[in-house]
């Protein structure tokens, strides 16, 4: 859930220092933080040079995933423990397997974050930088949409021309009486 929830790279959460990810009670407005620093471990994927850190805004499922983690913590500087990627590999492909999902990876969850935050209204420069893509075009490649969101999507743009179309006749009987 916190991979779905966050959009982090493989190579970021295996390396995430605990430190980086807020954990004040309660509070709504807690981030992680993916921090470029190839002295400590932590390096950002992308181009020496243009390699940035950032961070992420954890939203209600986030901190819960965050605070299931942490609970079940080894007491190490590392977010995700003692558990490497191969155990999260075998605890997705569980959690698959119990929903009769077929396939999907770890990395699967980044470009479900990427798509899920572009579906519902996100402006595409905030998935740009929370998915820490430099390139409007990178970020472009992570989004899927699949076709009930289409129809969703289709059955607003005629509730929304509706709405307006009252207005415009409203607008037109207020010239007449005028």
């Amino acid at each position: 859930r916190f991979l779905a929830n966050t959009g982090l790279r493989l190579g970021e959460f295996s390396v995430l220092p605990v430190a980086n990810v807020e954990t004040a009670d309660k509070d709504p407005k807690a981030r992680v933080r993916v921090v470029h620093d190839p002295d400590a471990g932590l390096k950002v994927k992308g181009q020496r040079r243009r390699a940035k850190s950032r961070s992420i805004p954890l939203n209600a499922e986030a901190r819960a995933a965050r605070d299931e983690i942490l609970a079940n913590h080894d007491g190490g500087s590392r977010f995700f423990g003692k558990w490497g990627k191969n155990y999260w590999n075998n605890q997705l492909k569980k959690a698959r397997k119990a929903a009769g999902i077929d396939r999907g990876t770890l990395h699967s969850l980044r470009h479900t974050f990427i798509s899920r935050a572009a579906n519902n209204g996100t402006a595409i420069h905030l998935v740009s930088k929370w998915a820490g893509h430099s390139d409007l075009a990178t970020t472009q490649k992570y989004l899927h949409t699949n076709e009930s969101y289409e129809y969703l999507e289709m059955d607003k743009m005629l509730a929304n021309e509706k709405a307006n179309e009252k207005k415009v006749v409203a607008l037109d009987e207020y010239r007449k009486a005028s």
